[in-house]
């Protein structure tokens, strides 16, 4: 069993296995590693992004929404049957309350319509 170097954000000090921590400029040592989400809090509060201690630009990579040809379609969140059945219920509650939703707003339509021609006679 391998074990995983333990590391710490330089912005948020917090220790972490270092597969989840990122070197996003030259800084070196311990300055070297943060977490994706501290650095994107950190330009967000410093409108910044270049790194203050080696002065780097960060290159930041574009996080948009994907094409829809490489959409994918949600997944339970694991095999556990809890999960399963907890995905298939949402799954239909969403169905369900489509279909009321379709249903309610075309009632209200023939119901205006019917209004409409009633008042026209």
């Amino acid at each position: 069993m391998s074990s995983m170097r333990k590391l710490n954000c330089r912005i948020c000090l917090e220790e972490d296995n270092e597969s989840n921590l990122i070197s996003p400029c030259e800084c070196r040592g311990s300055l070297q590693f943060v977490h994706t989400r501290c650095l994107q809090h950190w330009f967000d509060v410093m409108h910044t992004r270049r790194c203050q201690i080696c002065k780097t630009q960060y290159e930041l990579e574009d996080y948009g929404m994907k094409p829809y040809t490489e959409w994918t379609l949600p997944q339970p969140l694991s095999d556990d049957w809890e999960d399963q059945l907890e995905f298939k219920c949402a799954l239909f509650w969403l169905v369900f309350m489509s279909r009321i939703t379709y249903i309610v707003l075309k009632s209200e339509q023939l119901l205006l319509l019917f209004h409409l021609s009633f008042l026209n006679k």
